[in-house]
């Protein structure tokens, strides 16, 4: 599916919402919420595969994938802490929209500890040569 087709659904859908919410409020939620689920299932496909051709590309180089991994969870908790940031925030909710990115951040530092000590250790290793 490509970036036109997805942006027009999200246009229909968008215009269709704008009607409902005109002539028949209570079907707006459920539209938007399948409009929103279509769209995140399109892009989740999408992103499996693009890990599934990292996973090979990484694999046939014979490169550590540990750092890759981390780097990738890191990329995903930005996008959920996003979404459900935006989701709050579209509700009224600023406040708790903020903490829940204010969490992604404490994960994402957290998980980054790992990454930190190694780096570490190679300023270690490279100062004591």
């Amino acid at each position: 599916m490509n970036v036109v087709n997805v942006v027009s659904f999200s246009v229909v859908c968008t215009c269709l919402l704008v009607l409902l919410r005109r002539y028949s409020s209570e079907f707006a939620i459920p539209v938007s919420v399948v409009s929103c689920v279509i769209i995140l299932c399109v892009c989740a496909y999408l992103v499996n595969q693009l890990f599934d051709d990292l996973k090979d590309t990484l694999s046939n180089a014979q490169i550590n994938t540990e750092n890759f991994k981390l780097i990738f969870k890191s990329l995903g908790i930005c996008y959920i802490t996003q979404l459900g940031k935006d989701v709050c925030v579209d509700a009224g909710e600023t406040a708790l929209g903020e903490k829940v990115d204010l969490f992604g951040k404490i994960v994402i530092a957290s998980m980054s500890v790992p990454l930190i000590l190694q780096i570490i250790e190679l300023i270690k290793e490279v100062l004591s040569l």
